[in-house]
Order: C-alpha cells, then structure tokens, then sequence
C-alpha cells in the first residue's frame, strides 16, 4: 500500500497542517465546531449516498475532516475558549490565589521555579497553568513538591516578550506549553495548606522524588546521580552542565532522554523476563497484558513525556497487531501513535522533542532499509556493526535540520560516541531498573552501587573524549526555518531519487540544493553590509554593541557572560567579536553618545549630547543635565531600579524629551546613518 492510503497518515498531516493554522489565526473553537460539523455531516451523506468504502473514501474530505479537528483540538487549549480559565478574572491589582504546584523546574541564581495550576483567583474557581517564579531566601527555606498547595495574595503578570535581539523567546516557549502568565512570590508572601491535591502528573512527580530520595542514600556520585535521573527517570535537572555540554557535543544527547530507543529496549527486557509466561494457557495474552503494563508503568514514573507517550503509544500498537498475527507496518503505527499523542494535547506538536523524536523515529523506518541494500555484510560482527551505525546515520539526517535550526551546532563524531554507548544501553538500563527496585525494597547490595557508579563513570568518560575532539564539533552555525524547508526537500527528493531514478525527483532535489545554497550567499552578502549599534537591556551590567558586517564590537564592564550575545553572533553570521572595557562617551553615526553611571563622570558643559544613557541609579539632577545639554533621547537601561526610571520618565516627559526604558521597550537600536 502507498504511504496516502493509510487513513492515520491523511490524519496525521491533515491534524498538523489544522493545529498550524490555527496557531496562526488563535480563533475561538466557535469559528472551527460548526464548519466541522457540517464536515461530518457531509461526509457522512456522501458515504450513504455513494455507498463507499472505507478504502474510497473521498480524500479531499477526509482530508478536510482532518484539518478542521486540528484547528478544533488546538482552539481548545487556548485561554480565550476555555470558560474557566483564570485569566478572565485577572485584575492589575493583587488578587487572593491558591495554587497547586505541578512541576519543579531548574531554578536559577535568583529564583526557585515551578509550574503551578490556579485553582481559584478571589475566592472563584479557576483552570490553568503559570509559571511561579519563589525568590531565594537562605533565612526562609521551605521545600514544595508536587502536589502541595499554596495560598497567596500577588499579581498575575503577562511573561515578558524578549527584550533583546535574537534573544531566546521564553514567552513562546511557555505558551507552547499552556503557559501565558506568571506570579512572583517571596517565601514569605505564601502559606503552604496541609492538604494535597493529586493528578496523574503530580503522583509521578512524587514517585520520581522519593525513587531520588531513596538513591541519594545508596552512595551514588551526586554525577552518577544526575544521569541516573536523566537516564531512568527523565529527569536532567540533576545533570552537571558540564556534563551535559559533553553530551551535545559527543552527538549522544538522545541517550539522556528517554524515548523510543530506551522504551524499544525496555520492551525486549520485558519481554525475556516475561517469556515463561507463554506456557500457560492464554499465556500469549496474560504476556502482552503485563508487558503493557509494566511498560505504562514505567512510563508513568518516568513523567508521560510526549517521547514517552509515543514510544509507548507506537509499541502497544505494534504489540497488540503481533498478537492477532495481523499484518503491520510501521509507518501506520508511527501515525497512529502521532494523531493519538496530538489529540491528547495538541500543543506538543511545538514541542523540540517530540519533533526531534518523530523526525528521528521517521528518517530511521525509511531510510534504513535503503542503507541496508548498499551493503549487507555477511560477517555476523561487520553486520551488526552496520545496522547500528546505519541506524545512527539515518537518525542523525533526520533530525540534522532541525537540530541546526534550534542548537545551531553539529558534533561530526556522533556515530563514534553511539557505536561505543548504544550496544551496552541494554545493560546500564536492565542493571539500572533492578538498582531502583531493590533501592526501594530496601535491599541494594553495596557492590552493584559500586558497579553501577563504574559504569556511569565509564560511560561519561567515553562521552567526555569524544566530545574533546573540538575540531570535529561544528557551532554557532546559522541556519533559520527557510533553509529548514530547503534542506528536508533536497533529503526527500535526493533518496526518493536514489530509489527510484526519475528525472523530475532529481531536478527537484537539484533546485532545492540551489536555491539553499544562493540563499547562503545572499545572507553573507547581506550580512556583510549591515551596520547596526544597540544598547541591550541587562540587569546588572551595560552592553553596547556595534555590528560593522561580520565584526561585532562588544563595549561591556563585564565581559565573563559567554552567553549574553550569543544568538546575537548566530544570527547575524558574525566571524570576529571585539570585546572591550565600556567607556563614557561614543560617537555613533556622528552623534554623541553619553553615559553616566554612579561613578558620576559628568559631560564638561559645552559637551554637545545627543543620546543621554542613563546606568546604575546614578544619583544625577536629571533637571539640570537637560537643560544644560539638550539631549535628543534619554535611555535608561536594566542596571537601573525600575522606580528610578519611572522617575527619569516622568522628568523627560516634563521636558517633552523622548525617553527609551530598555525594561519596558527592550534594546535601545540606534538610528541607521543614511548619509
């Protein structure tokens, strides 16, 4: 059968190509439930009158069928279609809430930070999820957990668009999960009730908690610990950064993410310890019943993950169709599992896991194969050997795209680190499940945490030297959602091509490959004559930037923050960074440029202003300096508390002088020179 006349694969595009548009559009489920409707009811009329099958039924309206569910389901999880959302009785003033912690997440130097439910807002009954941010504070230290529920009075707030250029937009990053407002507390502003609440998401929370609390006092190394979490439990919280950025760069990030490749062999390990079963009568059944079981279970423990949820999802079915001695295949399993995992919450299709974990799942059932008809070596080591590596290769062009859209780098040595990690996976999972079971039976043997730390110590090292061969790991690569659709049609069009020679499958895949490659140039080129000054708003530090083509000059009084203009040099295509000790006075585009910082180095009185920049609460009679200098524009940026620019706002207004707060407008980008 062709690859359309599977029902779930017309399902499955046409459900993606609904929850796209409507995400474009954020209309109310109003606009999308009659026009279904009327969809169904017309399918249905045609199938009477016609008398179809299913095997004939006509694709457009199936397909039609298909777009309008998904604009449907996605219509469903925005706030303004749903009733009792607590965003309909949010006021600008502080508001009575109680709160159900869902999820912890990584905190920061600052804040301690977790996904909480609002259960009421004014004593009103409410739904949805926020982003709690609890600030530090080593005098009050009380602990949250999933489950737990607490009773404030705060603001709710809308999340902050980026302020910065290229900077990652944690707003579209939450509102990909339901998330659109967040509450800030201190830990003396919130009473923690005695009560908890329970969902399937915060009992797996808690279980996951005390498997961790449990591990803790089995000797593990707080390393070893971390990827245990990351491993087993889908955890990285717990992960040393250092760690983790080895991972990235070895090309094995995947191997701390659970997902199909640990579900897939979790499945075999099921399956060996549940083989004797088969003996008894019905024993095929009692079989698939348990191992399903065993399977959700952990699935459960390990958080329900989108890559989780699919795995799963995709093997029962594959489990259920062995069972009855169906016929299958493999690309209708992976569609059935994607329409189940996206009717579920539709939202996960912006997720980057799930489509690094479809896109990977994918590439790997279809080229695969093609791989293998290139060579099959009949020495049993040399095959094994090549099925592995050719598993990796297809996974790796995948998701190759999309891992340079979002990660912006390549590790060249990922076949390396997969040949010498992915054989043994099925050990370190096996020995690190009967670990967690004895641990809470109470019954750890000292010697298999001895032998357990060995093993995750080796693994790491092993990741750790890959990941130290710098000259085969590609970073900072540019590349934006344009070349994304240009790369995945020369792929496409390039293997069908090789399946099946064809002229037009060839000129398509060409083309594609040229017009990425014009499109290159055309960005170099473009970005060579860019010409750009910012202030960028940072809270305890100043930044100026100037872009002259693909040199950035980066003017700073702190210069140990790697991060601060990375997506900026990503994105513009910068070759070289100049990095230098912030000044007092700049001339851009032949104008003047001043700062003042609580240093208070003044401008002489004659000095002509054009740009006053206004830093560190500089205790200044604003009055005066206007007067005397006339400036165009005054900037004050995030190094400022906000009330002292409200009082330099309200200054300049007096004065008619437009003022640039870069925490409420975000960078400051100074006028291009059009002489």
């Amino acid at each position: 059968m062709r690859l359309w006349d599977f029902i779930s694969v017309r399902i499955s595009l046409g459900l993606t190509l609904g929850i796209l548009l409507n995400n474009l559009l954020n209309l109310s489920s109003l606009y999308w439930l009659l026009p279904f409707l009327i969809s169904i009811f017309l399918f249905g009329a045609i199938l009477k009158m016609r008398k179809y099958n299913v095997q004939h039924i006509p694709n457009i309206t199936f397909f039609l069928n298909s777009i309008l569910l998904g604009a449907l389901v996605h219509s469903l999880t925005l706030p303004i279609n749903q009733k009792l959302h607590y965003s309909h009785k949010t006021t600008p003033n502080p508001q009575q809430l109680t709160l159900t912690i869902q999820s912890e997440l990584k905190p920061n130097d600052y804040a301690r930070n977790y996904i909480v439910s609002v259960n009421s807002l004014s004593n009103t009954k409410t739904k949805g999820l926020a982003l709690l941010n609890i600030a530090k504070d080593s005098l009050r230290k009380q602990s949250l957990e999933p489950g737990d529920q607490l009773v404030s009075i705060a603001k709710i707030k809308s999340v902050t668009n980026p302020l910065n250029p290229y900077q990652f937009n944690y707003k579209k990053y939450l509102a990909y999960q339901g998330i659109h407002y967040r509450i800030q507390l201190r830990p003396e502003w919130f009473k923690k009730l005695d009560k908890k609440n329970s969902s399937i998401y915060t009992l797996s929370a808690n279980y996951r908690n005390k498997i961790t609390s449990r591990l803790k006092t089995e000797g593990f190394g707080s390393e070893e610990l971390g990827i245990i979490q990351a491993l087993l439990l889908g955890e990285r919280n717990g992960v040393n950064k250092d760690v983790l950025e080895d991972y990235k760069k070895a090309g094995a990030i995947h191997i701390l993410a659970v997902s199909g490749l640990h579900i897939g062999i979790l499945l075999l390990l099921f399956n060996i310890l549940l083989k004797p079963l088969e003996r008894l009568p019905h024993g095929n059944q009692i079989k698939l019943l348990l191992g399903l079981l065993l399977l959700w279970t952990y699935a459960f423990i390990a958080g329900l993950s989108p890559s989780i949820v699919r795995a799963c999802t995709m093997y029962s079915f594959l489990a259920y169709a062995l069972l009855l001695n169906r016929p299958t295949n493999t690309f209708n399993l992976l569609a059935l599992s994607y329409v189940t995992v996206l009717l579920i919450n539709p939202l996960n299709l912006f997720q980057v896991g799930f489509q690094l974990s479809y896109t990977a799942v994918l590439a790997i059932v279809w080229l695969h194969p093609k791989l293998m008809l290139l060579w099959y070596p009949k020495n049993l080591f040399l095959n094994k050997v090549w099925q592995l590596l050719a598993v990796s290769i297809t996974a790796q062009l995948g998701v190759l795209p999309l891992s340079l859209f979002y990660f912006h780098q390549f590790p060249g040595l990922f076949f390396i680190a997969n040949l010498l990690i992915v054989p043994f996976l099925g050990v370190i999972l096996g020995l690190g499940l009967l670990t967690i079971v004895l641990s809470m039976l109470q019954v750890l043997p000292t010697v298999l945490v001895n032998l357990y730390n060995t093993l995750i110590r080796l693994m790491n090292h092993i990741i750790k030297l890959v990941a130290e061969q710098d000259a085969f790991v590609l970073t900072d690569i540019s590349f934006d959602f344009s070349e994304v659709i240009l790369s995945y049609t020369f792929i496409l069009f390039g293997v069908l091509y090789f399946s099946k020679p064809k002229k037009n499958l060839f000129v398509i895949s060409i083309s594609a490959l040229g017009v990425f490659l014009g499109v290159l140039l055309f960005k170099d080129i473009e970005a060579s004559k860019r010409i750009y000054t910012y202030i960028l708003h940072q809270n305890q530090q100043n930044v100026l930037l100037h872009q002259n083509g693909f040199l950035l000059n980066c003017y700073t009084n702190n210069s140990r923050n790697p991060y601060l203009i990375k997506n900026y040099m990503v994105a513009e295509r910068i070759k070289l960074v100049n990095t230098q000790e912030l000044q007092n006075a700049y001339t851009i585009t032949h104008k003047n440029l001043f700062r003042i910082d609580s240093n208070l180095v003044l401008p002489h009185k004659n000095f002509k202003i054009d740009y006053l920049w206004l830093t560190h609460n500089a205790k200044i009679n604003l009055n005066r300096l206007l007067e005397q200098h006339k400036p165009t524009m005054v900037i004050a940026d995030g190094s400022n508390y906000a009330f002292m620019s409200a009082l330099w706002q309200q200054t300049c207004l007096e004065k008619k002088i437009p003022f640039h707060d870069t925490r409420k407008k975000g960078a400051f980008q100074f006028p291009l020179d059009n002489n």
